[in-house]
């Protein structure tokens, strides 16, 4: 299974197929669940993440049916209850999210490296004082022809 969040939630099932995953507010109990997927959420916090600050009465009931719903379309295991609040299960690289954020901390981790790769090489061959990717050795702009300096 894979959930997708950047962007409208899904849920794709192992055969590439979107779990359907309800009412718009079961929709949203899982985008909450998924964006804090690394800890429990209490009843009350998806409460006021669901419905605001003016909740109906009936919020509790309707929280169970919406994690009820969400255990049918994906399977009773990935929906944990745990202690007065909820847990989804996801794995390594079921998150759209966690995929983002890995990719981006090794860009990050190797950028440095490759500008100054590019930077050294390209200062071998004289190209660096002209080139964007190296600002700190970005040559003067060309004066015109004839034009002399007034120091």
């Amino acid at each position: 299974m894979r959930f997708r969040i950047l962007g409208p939630i899904q849920a794709l099932l192992d055969d590439d197929e979107p779990a359907a995953l309800g009412a718009p507010k079961q929709r949203g109990l899982l985008a909450l669940l998924l964006a804090n997927r690394r800890r429990v959420v209490t009843a009350e916090q998806l409460i006021d993440g669901l419905w605001g600050e003016a909740p109906p009465a009936s919020a509790v009931q309707s929280l169970q049916v919406y994690v009820h719903g969400l255990r049918r379309a994906l399977g009773s295991e990935r929906i944990e209850t745990a202690g007065r609040g909820y847990r989804v299960v996801v794995g390594e690289d079921e998150l759209d999210l966690d995929r983002f954020e890995r990719t981006l901390e090794r860009s990050k981790r190797a950028a440095p490296t490759t500008q100054r790769t590019t930077c050294g090489k390209r200062s071998r061959s004289g190209a660096a004082r002209r080139s964007p990717t190296c600002p700190r050795r970005r040559a003067a702009p060309p004066r015109p022809s004839g034009s002399r300096s007034c120091a």
